[in-house]
């Protein structure tokens, strides 16, 4: 009779495991994000050459992802955080890894990632180094990039550091928050970002933002 007794208690703790507590054995399912989704095209001009193409572009807090085709084939994968970058050249096989502050060594371009990720969120500065006025533009100052706000607007227009200036146009319609296009300049060279569609997509967990690289691509430190 005991051991009658002892197995029918855990035969019935058993189920009482199942049905009301066995989820604390569980793995947690992660919480699902909503991601920003945005699509456009791009066009890219220097003095010697002109490239266009699509994008796909995503956003979530500080993440940012973008990816760049020529027709159906991957020109570049990028993956931006304040701490660092992540630039995928699928034809070269490489990956390089980029400092918070670095350019993007794309052949000619030369574009700088984080004031580019700045003007597509359009927010600006909490705390700049200083503000100055002039005309009716608000210029703030942080770490030798100015920051440019007009009257019209309580969002980002536009950014000048030493050798480029980057301005956001017009709005997507329906979505206050985000620019139509974006442009970069920088002596001959100018690159044009023009949305064409955005939309919220909620994902239970943040591999937009990782890199699903093949086997044999070569790790490349920039920093």
């Amino acid at each position: 009779m005991p051991l009658l007794y002892r197995l029918i208690t855990i035969w019935c703790t058993a189920l009482i495991l199942t049905f009301s507590g066995c989820g604390l054995f569980t793995r947690p399912s992660p919480e699902p994000i909503v991601i920003e989704e945005a699509q456009g095209t791009y066009e890219y001009t220097d003095s010697t050459d002109t490239y266009s193409g699509r994008f796909i572009l995503l956003a979530h807090e500080d993440r940012l992802a973008i990816d760049l085709f020529a027709f159906y084939f991957s020109v570049a994968s990028i993956r931006y955080t304040k701490d660092s970058t992540l630039l995928y050249l699928p034809i070269q096989s490489e990956v390089l890894i980029l400092g918070p502050d670095d350019d993007l060594p794309l052949e000619g371009w030369e574009i700088p990632i984080a004031p580019l990720a700045t003007a597509y969120k359009g927010t600006l500065p909490d705390e700049p180094d200083s503000a100055t006025e002039s005309g009716d533009t608000l210029i703030a100052w942080t770490g030798g990039i100015a920051y440019l706000q007009t009257p019209e607007t309580s969002k980002l227009t536009g950014l000048r550091g030493k050798d480029w200036e980057l301005w956001r146009e017009g709005q997507l319609e329906g979505i206050p928050d985000r620019a139509q296009k974006i442009v970069f300049r920088r002596e001959d060279t100018e690159l044009i970002m023009e949305f064409k569609d955005f939309k919220l997509v909620e994902q239970k967990s943040p591999k937009a933002f990782v890199l699903n690289l093949p086997e044999g691509v070569e790790r490349i430190d920039y920093r």
